[in-house]
């Protein structure tokens, strides 16, 4: 049986008619990404790594892989983006390459094993 937690939320009119309803686990998702989003702006890895680890121990699946994506389009952003403009630009560490691929095989490694 379902805890009553994880059913939808359900806001009614004072004629009782129902007016909205809330997905409690999609709201818990949105509110992990943000959290995640914020971890990625301060650089804390850590913090990303507990965010994607908690969610996956136990929560809804259906949104596991709403979080995990969430964290692999920032560490595109964040990591795999500016090495690479810098490798078009030609001002990149001779060992630029082999960031790229550490910090590729980091993010499956971390946070694409569930999915």
């Amino acid at each position: 049986m379902e805890n009553d937690d994880m059913q939808p939320l359900v806001i009614v009119s004072a004629a009782g008619l129902p007016e909205a309803v809330i997905d409690r686990n999609r709201l818990r998702a949105d509110g992990l990404i943000f959290g995640l989003q914020l971890a990625i702006n301060a650089n804390d890895a850590d913090e990303c790594d507990r965010i994607a680890s908690d969610w996956v121990e136990g929560q809804h699946p259906q949104y596991v892989a709403a979080v995990h994506a969430e964290a692999l389009r920032h560490i595109i952003t964040a990591v795999v983006g500016p090495l690479l403009v810098a490798l078009d630009k030609g001002g990149a560490t001779p060992n630029a390459r082999d960031l790229l691929t550490e910090a590729l095989d980091d993010a499956v490694a971390t946070f694409g094993s569930s999915q």
